[in-house]
C-alpha cells in the first residue's frame, strides 16, 4: 500500500507536469517552524515492569473512569495508572527545521532535512477516594485523600529526511508541493511517577519515585503535500503537511507534522 501510494503521487505529477510553468534550477536551503502530533493507540506501560515498582505490594487500582484511586484488599502485584489502560498519549509539539535542496530540473527537486520534531509531556494526578471506608473488615485506603500520586509521560523526537519533491505551479509566484521519501526517525520516551507529599516509607504500599526512559529508533516512507509562494525572487515561503510512517516500538506510532518554512535560492 505504501508503495502505491507513492507511486499513485508520483505518476501525478508527471501527468500534470506538461501544463506548468517552468521553475528555476539550482540549490536552496531554509528553516522554520513546526507543529507535530504524538499519539499512542493503547496505554503503554513501562513503570509496572520496573526493578524499582517491585519494592510496593498490593498497589492500588484506579477506579472506573482512571480520576482516583482506591485501596485493593486482596494480595496483588503493583497495579498503577498506566496498567489499567490510563496511561495513552494523545499530545502536540512544536518543533524546528532545516533543509537544503537541490532543484535538478524545473519544479523537481531532492531535498535533505533534519527535523526536530518536538518535545510533548502529559501529567496526570490521581488521589485515594475520601469517601470510602476507614478501617474495619477492609483494609485502609493506600493513601489518605489529600495525598496523591502524580504521573507524567515525556516524549520527544528527530528525524533526518531524504524527500523527492514535485513543485505544480499554478502561477509564476505560487503553486503546490507533492512530496515523497524516507525518514531515519529517533525517539525518546520516558515515564516517572511521584507522592505529591511525603509518605511513610515503611508501609508496605508506598510507591518509592521511579522514572523509566527508553530510546526507540526507526526508519519509513514519508509522504507530504502544501504549497509554495515566491515573495521576492530569491525568497519562498512554505506550508507543508508531512506523514511518518515510522514507528517507536508501539510508544507513538507514525507522527503528523504541519511546517511552516521560510527558504532562499542560490
Amino acid at each position: 500500500m505504501k508503495r502505491i501510494s507513492i507511486v499513485l503521487l508520483m505518476g501525478l505529477a508527471m501527468v500534470a507536469g506538461s501544463a506548468q510553468a517552468a521553475g528555476k534550477t539550482g540549490f536552496y536551503a531554509g528553516g522554520g517552524v513546526s507543529w507535530t502530533q504524538y499519539k499512542t493507540k493503547e496505554s503503554v506501560d513501562l513503570l509496572s515492569s520496573s526493578a524499582t515498582n517491585q519494592k510496593c505490594l498490593n498497589m492500588p487500582a484506579p477506579l472506573g473512569d482512571g480520576t482516583v484511586l482506591a485501596y485493593n484488599n486482596s494480595p496483588a502485584a503493583c497495579l498503577d495508572y498506566f496498567s489499567n489502560g490510563q496511561g495513552s498519549f494523545n499530545e502536540s509539539a512544536i518543533g524546528l527545521g532545516a533543509f537544503i535542496g537541490w532543484e535538478f530540473i524545473p519544479n523537481w527537486s531532492v531535498e535533505l532535512q533534519y527535523v526536530w520534531l518536538g518535545e510533548a509531556d502529559r501529567t496526570d494526578f490521581v488521589g485515594s477516594d475520601p469517601d470510602l471506608p476507614q478501617g474495619g473488615l477492609l483494609q485502609p485506603p493506600r493513601y489518605k485523600s489529600n495525598e496523591e500520586l502524580i504521573y507524567k509521560q515525556d516524549f520527544e523526537a528527530t528525524a533526518l529526511n531524504l524527500v523527492g519533491r514535485y513543485h505544480w505551479a499554478m502561477s509564476p509566484k505560487w503553486g503546490f508541493n507533492f512530496a515523497a521519501g524516507w525518514t531515519f526517525a529517533k525517539g525518546k520516551y520516558a515515564q516517572s511517577s511521584d507522592n505529591i507529599q511525603e509518605q511513610n516509607t515503611s508501609a508496605a504500599w508506598y510507591r518509592p519515585a521511579q522514572t523509566v526512559k527508553m530510546n526507540e529508533s526507526d526508519n519509513g516512507y514519508l509522504l507530504g503535500f502544501g504549497a509554495t509562494i515566491d515573495t521576492t525572487e530569491n525568497t519562498f515561503l512554505r506550508i507543508e503537511y508531512m506523514h511518518y510512517g515510522v514507528d517507536f516500538n508501539g510508544f507513538v506510532k507514525a507522527p503528523n507534522r504541519l511546517g511552516f518554512d521560510a527558504g532562499y535560492r542560490f
